[in-house]
């Protein structure tokens, strides 16, 4: 499966499927999120898509369907780049998602990343 963000604010999952020698993608799912989307993300283990922009909010969704899994984070400034390769980050914010976490900790560890990257 790949997923893709559009400026007009879509986020679209995708299938690679081959015919006749052919690869084509097929669209599974599309939704619209916000205008002007700069940022995707999976999360390493496949079943979720995070996405962020100008509207300064990060939005989690199942990757299956597309479903918001939470409202959205709201943060400081833009989103222009989502790595969830960190693993604490990563196990942090998948936690919180599941209700385990606390808001307030996972905001300041992504505004301190982004903080970080910008300096």
């Amino acid at each position: 499966m790949l997923a893709a963000i559009t400026v007009d604010g879509y986020l679209t999952t995708l299938r690679l499927v081959v015919e006749a020698s052919q690869l084509i993608l097929e669209q599974i799912h599309s939704v619209f999120v916000e205008s002007n989307l700069k940022a995707l993300a999976w999360s390493p283990d496949g079943s979720l898509l995070t996405t962020g922009g100008r509207d300064k909010e990060l939005h989690v969704f199942s990757a299956s369907d597309l479903k918001r899994n939470q409202k959205p984070v709201e943060l400081d400034g833009r989103i222009w780049d989502i790595d969830l390769t960190n693993l604490l980050l990563t196990v942090k914010l998948l936690s919180y998602l599941r209700g385990l976490g606390d808001t307030g900790w996972l905001v300041s560890v992504l505004v301190a990343n982004l903080r970080e990257e910008a300096s």
